[in-house]
């Protein structure tokens, strides 16, 4: 054996399989890639944590688009309505001075509501024109199937 094998097997569990994986890509600049993939597409992980009735909680990074004029967006995610439960949403959007709006957004004279309905679709509604931001939205969930 390799150190590096021997290494890998003194280790266990879930740090042995996050080794394994790092090791697999052969360099930082490679990992590195990868990660900066798992924040543009849209690709469910698990994120080791679990929800207060122990089951895990998984992440999807959603890809809402240029945010609508005062009016509803529609955006597909992937997943089905009826098996998850969502645990979190919130999100940002962008224009192109790099002004940021935190999602949801509430205040006096502007919403951005947030929906995730039961067909599995997210809804992202506006009250003013923000067509000009352009966002991501990160949906934490359990599946009833866990």
């Amino acid at each position: 054996q390799t150190g590096m094998e021997k290494f890998l097997t003194s280790i266990k569990g879930k740090f042995q399989e996050v080794a394994r994986y790092i090791i697999s890509f052969g360099s930082f600049y490679r990992i590195w890639a990868e990660i900066q993939k798992g924040v543009t597409y849209v690709k469910e992980i698990d994120t080791g944590k679990k929800w207060i009735d122990e089951k895990p909680i998984y992440r999807k990074v959603i890809d809402v688009g240029y945010l609508p004029n005062t009016s509803t967006n529609t955006i597909d995610t992937g997943l089905d309505g009826t098996t998850t439960n969502i645990v979190s949403m919130t999100g940002t959007a962008r224009n192109s001075t790099n002004n940021y709006i935190i999602l949801p957004e509430a205040n006096a004279s502007n919403t951005i509501r947030l929906v995730f309905n039961n067909s599995g679709k997210l809804e992202v509604s506006t009250t003013y024109d923000r067509s000009n931001f352009y966002g991501y939205v990160i949906l934490e969930y359990t599946k009833t199937t866990d």
